[in-house]
């Protein structure tokens, strides 16, 4: 089948495709032929009515359905003869376009291709690898958290409530002097949580400030389109919380004992171990800002376009999911979002968000090339230790998040993971490293450890 590929810009192929006249002919009749032994025609068995007829019937559309083929294996010959990478669906006008079987049928199609990579040299690459050093801020904040996993909570009986405090009690939404929700034992700390049970809360972490148990909160609210019951999506209802008790963290005293509970020796040795998880952590940043500055390097030495197509795909994903994130603690306090204020949203994102797109499209293409030539692959094992870890991470069996992966059809995007981790950890071994740690001021994660072993001897 005849075909001609010419540029129609970047990442982007003109086919010029003619299917000859014997072969538009012969799909025509073979059309014709089907469609005959389909239909019974009135006063005519299957099989044998007459071409007049069928073609009085059917003409029209049996040629429709014939151009989309040889459209389809017209495009699907010139790809493979002209060995093209597609990367989206191929782009056809069919206005105009009719299919004659005694006539060659000629149309065209655009593609978008998959760029052509030079392989990158590597030689004389040198970054920076800067590590950030661990301070006793951080050591404390963790250990605060360690503190607060093993806190119980009391109830407070000689103050009114602070925003740190759980207060909980009975729920209860009323609608035209109907009661039509409610729940016993919930309850709601302040300063972290803006709703309770989905419900919006009047004024923020304020509203609860100096309540004790007894009281009593009533306030207007619109429910969230958002809310999980669906005859009381967007209703406008009267809220009122009776307020049965307030308790509040009481947190245990840092020492031998506690850091016993989490199977470690002594607050000293469990110091120690967050310092050094701490440290690891800083260290895997550290590795992919300097992987990152690796293939910067290279695309710098690297020119290629990259196709627009993927650009949009990608960028539109990263779009949809940063409205969804800052959209919806909004509905679920209870704000009513208009669909000009979200396109607005959207328009500031595409702004914001396109260079960086730009950038990892690019970035993804230069590691697919190193892959191939390095011929680095994501094996099975790879994808089984993969799914290990996230399911170890989430707290789920591998089989179960082995089957969601599936049912999100996110092997791909694994593959794509471990390829890129592979292809990074090789060229950040070819490029000359060199190491920096900066300076901090003001106590450092050694004060923090030396205190924390004072406090172990003084605990023994």
């Amino acid at each position: 089948m005849p075909s001609t590929v010419t540029d129609a810009g970047p990442c982007r192929k003109q086919l010029q495709i003619t299917v000859p006249q014997e072969s538009v002919h012969a799909a025509v009749e073979r059309s014709f032929q089907e469609v005959r032994a389909t239909f019974a025609l009135p006063g005519f068995r299957k099989g044998k009515a007459p071409r007049n007829l069928l073609e009085r019937k059917f003409g029209d559309g049996i040629r429709a359905d014939v151009m989309e083929d040889l459209i389809r294996e017209g495009i699907q010959e010139s790809i493979q003869e002209n060995e093209l990478a597609l990367v989206s669906e191929p782009e056809v006008d069919p206005a105009g376009l009719t299919v004659d079987a005694d006539a060659d049928f000629s149309f065209e199609a655009t593609v978008e291709i998959r760029p052509t990579v030079d392989s990158p040299n590597t030689d004389g690459i040198t970054v920076t690898r800067i590590q950030q050093p661990i301070t006793s801020k951080e050591v404390d904040n963790v250990l605060e958290r360690v503190r607060g996993r093993m806190a119980s909570m009391i109830p407070v009986e000689d103050r009114g409530a602070t925003d740190s405090d759980l207060i909980s009690g009975k729920m209860t939404l009323t609608e035209d002097e109907k009661t039509v929700f409610e729940r016993e034992g919930v309850g709601i700390v302040p300063k972290d949580d803006s709703d309770i049970q989905g419900i919006p809360i009047e004024g923020g972490s304020e509203f609860f400030d100096g309540v004790k148990a007894g009281d009593k909160l009533d306030w207007k609210v619109d429910l969230p389109d958002t809310f999980y019951i669906d005859d009381l999506k967007g209703h406008t209802v009267l809220a009122n919380f009776d307020i049965e008790e307030v308790k509040e963290m009481d947190l245990p005293e840092l020492n031998d004992e506690l850091a016993q509970n989490f199977d470690h020796d002594s607050l000293a040795a469990m110091t120690t171990k967050i310092e050094e998880d701490l440290t690891a952590e800083q260290s895997r940043i550290a590795d992919h800002k300097a992987e990152t500055a690796v293939l910067d390097a290279l695309l710098e030495r690297c020119e290629f376009d990259i196709p627009e197509s993927v650009v949009r795909r990608t960028l539109n994903s990263r779009i949809s999911d940063a409205i969804r994130e800052q959209v919806m603690p909004r509905i679920y306090a209870g704000e009513q979002l208009d669909d000009d204020e979200i396109k607005e949203m959207g328009t500031a994102l595409e702004t914001e968000l396109k260079p960086e797109v730009e950038a990892d499209v690019r970035r993804w293409y230069l590691i697919d090339t190193v892959a191939t030539e390095e011929k680095i692959f994501a094996t099975e094992s790879d994808i089984d230790e993969r799914i290990e870890q996230m399911a170890a991470h989430s707290g789920q069996r591998p089989s179960e998040m082995r089957q969601k992966i599936a049912e999100e059809n996110g092997f791909e995007d694994i593959r794509a993971n471990i390829l890129e981790s592979k292809v990074r950890k090789l060229l950040f071994e070819k490029a000359e490293i060199v190491d920096e740690t900066p300076e901090v001021d003001g106590s450092s994660a050694d004060n923090e450890l030396s205190q924390a072993n004072e406090q172990g001897e003084g605990n023994d």
